[in-house]
């Protein structure tokens, strides 16, 4: 190809580069305006940058990634002239990541993340080919043009990739979400069985959740991973939404558990007592919504339906009426073994425990909660959606 002609090219291709990162950039910037509103707007601003980055990549190293004799050559020629054939690898790869970009928007981030970082150090060996032809073929602009357009190209791939997070259904879903794939593919068969609304991953914290009604009330069932907290892993947060407003109550092991009440508050309860549940002792404590401390029968009736389900209460295990619901709280494991039969072990428990709180008399009167399914906030709706 002449001089003047590779030029143009390159000219050409930076200039669609510049003007799609300057609009991705511009979407970037109004993101804090109206996540809502914008995100799909920058997720597509991403999708034609990586789009024509990889076009642009793959052109530029077919049609004049090398020069031979200081003229502009393609990767054809330059391999006849004694250039590795392995090579072609990276126009390959490119070639792949733009299929899979034009194929499908919204499960393919991570293939071209692995793509970018695949190829990236393969290129990166390109200059050493003057070596390996015996000074016949040297790098060209079009690998110049490629090798700072893929830092780019990585940057993008990888903000994209993060922003996607990998569906189930994916075939990299299994090393995405190791440890709790098998736990996730539960979920999602327990959802199908009951008619659960099963949703994820969101966005944020590679979320996945269902919610639906169990025994009649509102319910939901959320996992999700958590690395700054202490302890950090996995989190698993079951929650009921009961017929009557129950008196506040937590259960667990202060030593494990961290959002624990502290001592201040412990201080403050008008009952507390180690429960036995399954060969070990656990802590209860109860804020009665009277001011005053439920009898003696009554408490012990309450600590035999919390000892039953002592097979639950695992380390780093929380129960807890919360806002408007009973919620049990698993986290800081690395392995996730919930299957469908231990999430419908945990939800009749917390049904059995509301009721029991609900025959001692340890509810407010009159009091019944109406609301839809539990679990799904707003940030989680709107994420979700893209």
């Amino acid at each position: 190809m002449p001089a003047f002609l590779s030029t143009i090219l390159l000219a050409l291709l930076a200039a669609i580069l510049a003007g799609i990162l300057q609009f991705f950039l511009r979407a970037l910037g109004k993101r804090s305006i109206s996540k809502a509103d914008t995100a799909p707007g920058l997720r597509g601003a991403a999708w034609w940058l990586l789009t024509l980055m990889s076009a642009a990549m793959l052109l530029a190293l077919l049609l004049a990634g090398f020069t031979i004799g200081g003229q502009p050559a393609g990767m054809a020629a330059a391999i006849a002239a004694g250039a590795p054939a392995w090579f072609a690898l990276v126009p390959a790869l490119l070639m792949v990541a733009l299929l899979e970009l034009l194929r499908n928007r919204t499960e393919t981030y991570w293939w071209v993340l692995i793509v970018a970082l695949v190829a990236g150090p393969l290129a990166w060996f390109y200059p050493a080919v003057h070596v390996q032809s015996g000074g016949n073929v040297a790098v060209g602009g079009g690998w110049w043009f490629s090798f700072v357009t893929g830092f780019v190209y990585c940057l993008v791939a990888l903000y994209t990739a993060l922003a996607h997070p990998v569906p189930l259904s994916s075939p990299l879903a299994r090393p995405m979400y190791l440890g709790r794939h098998k736990h996730l593919n539960e979920l999602r068969r327990f959802a199908e069985r009951y008619g659960w609304d099963f949703r994820g991953p969101f966005p944020s914290g590679h979320v996945f959740g269902a919610a639906g009604e169990w025994d009649g009330r509102p319910a939901a069932v959320m996992s999700s991973v958590r690395l700054l907290d202490q302890p950090s892993g996995f989190v698993l947060e079951i929650s009921l939404v009961p017929q009557w407003e129950l008196w506040h109550f937590v259960l667990g092991k202060s030593a494990d558990v961290n959002g624990f009440p502290d001592k201040k508050d412990r201080n403050q309860a008008m009952y507390s007592n180690r429960v036995a549940a399954d060969g070990k002792k656990v802590d209860l404590y109860l804020w009665p919504g009277t001011g005053e401390v439920p009898w003696a029968e009554a408490l012990g009736t309450l600590e035999q339906t919390l000892s039953a389900g002592g097979e639950l209460l695992r380390k780093n295990t929380l129960v807890y009426v919360g806002h408007r619901a009973i919620y049990f709280r698993r986290f800081g494991a690395w392995r996730m073994m919930e299957s469908a039969a231990d999430l419908e072990r945990v939800l009749a428990w917390l049904v059995a425990v509301a009721e029991c709180m609900h025959r001692q008399e340890m509810s407010y009167s009159g009091t019944d909660l109406p609301g839809g399914p539990a679990g799904w906030s707003d940030e989680a709706d709107t994420t979700a959606g893209g």
